[in-house]
């Protein structure tokens, strides 16, 4: 059975890929591998503006720098996660203390997030780590 028949035409579609041309999803599938992930990880932008580029007053280098620290710790706690689940589903909640920096102090703060396997643009298995609101 072909999706038009049950659905009707297709008026719009907007692809993972599309998303992430657009800056809508922010590809680390390359930190996902080295963490031992086996397929692609994009963040939302609402995780990358609100939990990953947040670093207060500090040079671009170290920005980017945290930003890459901060990935790998969401990696690692999402892993985990996926380790300790109870139940088969596709999503996971977990909670992952990162490095920010207020006022020029580094301090630890505990933020919330989700992630979600689906089907890619073709079908294949992806990972969309997001906010815990974001659908």
């Amino acid at each position: 059975m072909e999706i038009e028949s049950v659905f009707g035409h297709v008026i719009s579609a907007y692809t993972r890929g599309q998303a992430m041309a657009d800056g809508v999803l922010i590809d680390v599938s390359a930190l996902a591998k080295k963490s031992g992930f086996k397929v692609p990880v994009v963040v939302t932008q609402g995780v990358w503006v609100d939990v990953l580029s947040l670093q207060g007053d500090v040079s671009e280098e170290k920005r980017v720098r945290y930003a890459e620290w901060n990935t790998l710790d969401i990696l690692s706690a999402l892993l985990e996660g996926i380790r300790l689940m109870k139940k088969e589903g596709p999503t996971v909640f977990f909670n992952v203390a990162l490095i920010v920096r207020k006022n020029g102090v580094k301090e630890s703060q505990w933020i919330s997030l989700k992630s979600v396997i689906s089907g890619g643009d073709n079908g294949e298995p992806v990972i969309t780590i997001m906010l815990p609101e974001e659908d």
